[in-house]
């Protein structure tokens, strides 16, 4: 009986990929959306905060520092999580995580920069989506219709990666939906 290689990266499978080039389709074209409206820029940071509601009857209102440190232990905490998806990638996932993270950490530039700025740091973004998704496309035409079984190290890295991404959208919602 002959035993099948697992297949290294992200994405092992045509699910996975499938899900992949539905979310990149959907950012690239937020990302066009953006590149190509003449709206002028808002300026806001990536967590706002404004969802959090003390249970305080509105005595006690958040400081005015919270937002800024939230994001920047948010945006320096990122770039580990940046190396640890980079590492993992193979091939074409390397483009589309790098085309995902040209979104992501030029976002914040926006805030510093005049409008121009703002003009080419959407087109940059849109470019960097259109090439994700081309990666994203390349991706599902390789995959292989089914993975084969993880080893035992691999599936213990994604279930702590899931652990950790579970957790953070729980206590997201946890801070959203609560009063």
């Amino acid at each position: 009986m002959q035993q099948t290689e697992h297949k290294r990266g992200l994405i092992r499978d045509r699910g996975g990929a499938i899900l992949v080039l539905c979310g990149t389709g959907v950012v690239t074209a937020q990302a066009f959306l953006l590149a190509f409206s003449d709206a002028p820029y808002k300026r806001h940071w990536q967590i706002t905060l404004t969802f959090v509601r003390l249970p305080t009857l509105g005595l006690v209102r958040l400081p005015a520092w919270s937002v800024p440190a939230v994001n920047g232990f948010f945006y320096a905490g990122f770039p580990l999580l940046t190396v640890a998806f980079y590492r993992a990638a193979h091939g074409w996932e390397r483009i589309l995580v790098v085309g995902w993270l040209n979104v992501v950490f030029l976002g914040p530039f926006q805030n510093f920069i005049s409008t121009a700025g703002v003009d080419v740091i959407r087109w940059i973004q849109a470019c960097g989506m259109a090439v994700a998704s081309f990666a994203a496309v390349m991706i599902l035409w390789r995959a292989p219709a089914k993975a084969t079984a993880p080893s035992a190290a691999t599936k213990r890295g994604s279930m702590i990666m899931l652990g950790i991404v579970l957790g953070l959208l729980l206590a997201g919602a946890l801070l959203y939906f609560l009063p």
